[in-house]
């Protein structure tokens, strides 16, 4: 099966068309790549495309929400904060890896155990 494409990631989300350069794109497909190769599942399987995909787009998201989130703020004496780091309640950060890992768990069966 062929490889995911820039132009491929470009039309799942349209928003991207002029907010990242092609070497951005073309940097997370091959981690993408090879997190999907390194979770198990072989470049030949008629579903790596979209798992590549779906993990690209799950990357991007979570790079562009980590730049744009505040982590705190402060007026005088008052001060919140809503980042803790490496604190996370959800399961699963984005729709794209709930998806990818759908795909995983379908080709792989249950391999890991969140806890």
């Amino acid at each position: 099966m062929a490889e995911a494409t820039e132009q491929e990631i470009r039309d799942m989300i349209p928003d991207l068309q002029d907010a990242i350069d092609s070497d951005t794109i073309s940097l997370y497909l091959t981690d993408a790549k090879l997190q999907v190769i390194g979770h198990g599942v072989d470049e030949s399987h008629a579903q790596f495309s979209i798992m590549q995909r779906f993990l690209t787009l799950h990357l991007l998201s979570t790079a562009n929400i980590a730049a744009k989130d505040i982590a705190s703020e402060s007026v005088a004496d008052v001060s919140i904060n809503y980042i803790t780091a490496g604190a996370s309640s959800k399961l699963y950060s984005t729709n794209w890896e709930r998806e990818y890992n759908k795909i995983k768990t379908s080709i792989l069966g249950m391999t890991d155990i969140c806890l």
